[in-house]
């Protein structure tokens, strides 16, 4: 990204009011030029419809192995390896086709990071520019025989809920406390859902654009009894319907 274009980015951004510009204040400074285009993408969808309260699909995507990789590879190596991970879920969210503008990256929270969504297609369309994008980087890897541990692998956890936002723009939700206690149920290259999830996108699921299996029962905090935690094994589906 060229200076100037960086100038009318932040030029537009300042046109925004105070709370909208926050949107801006949780994206580390290694990763602001992806959450520019991200954001300028989504600005030209929906401008008034940035932060705001509602239903969102809760998304934490999780670099896979990084205590071993910390091990092996020193913290400043490791650090970098997180860093470029948090830019390439920022960049897959920039590079696709959106059906919606209430779609954002939050934050990062360790060598993880956490989107907001409102539709679910976005968010396998996201998902699979992301497993393009970590692919790629991993091709190159074995081009340069760098060892495996250099790879990129993700975890990612869907989960279902009501947000609000502090004055920091930060996400109020229950349902992003419970994410977090998800995440350790998956394995490298998988994404998984919760049963509210399941429940919300079961017409996919009948037609089998979207196949999932079950993974166990879980008690999260705030539910009054266990409910079933699935895994997708196939979303392919959705593709070839909308001609992708």
């Amino acid at each position: 990204m060229k200076n100037e274009e960086l100038n009318d980015i932040l030029k537009i951004i300042t046109k925004w009011s105070i709370s909208k510009s926050e949107a801006l204040s949780n994206v580390p400074i290694y990763a602001k030029k992806e959450a520019f285009e991200a954001i300028m993408k989504i600005k030209k969808l929906e401008d008034e419809k940035f932060f705001q309260p509602g239903l969102y699909y809760i998304v934490l995507v999780d670099l896979a192995h990084s205590t071993k990789a910390s091990a092996e590879l020193g913290p400043e190596t490791n650090r970098q390896r997180i860093e470029l991970f948090i830019k390439y879920t920022i960049k897959a969210l920039s590079e696709i086709e959106l059906s919606n503008s209430r779609d954002f990256f939050v934050k990062e929270i360790g060598d993880a990071s956490l989107f907001i969504f409102s539709n679910f297609n976005d968010v396998l369309k996201w998902s699979k520019k992301l497993d393009e994008i970590l692919y790629s980087y991993n091709i190159v890897c074995d081009n340069e025989n760098k060892p495996n541990i250099h790879k990129m692998y993700a975890k990612k956890c869907i989960h279902v809920g009501e947000v609000h936002y502090s004055d920091t723009s930060n996400p109020i939700a229950l349902a992003v406390n419970q994410v977090f206690k998800i995440e350790k149920l998956f394995k490298n290259n998988e994404m998984g859902i919760t049963e509210l999830v399941r429940e919300i996108i079961n017409p996919l699921i009948k037609s089998e654009i979207i196949k999932i299996e079950k993974i166990t029962d879980v008690l999260l905090p705030g539910d009054d009894k266990k409910r079933p935690v699935w895994r997708i094994v196939n979303y392919e589906g959705l593709f070839k319907s909308d001609g992708r």
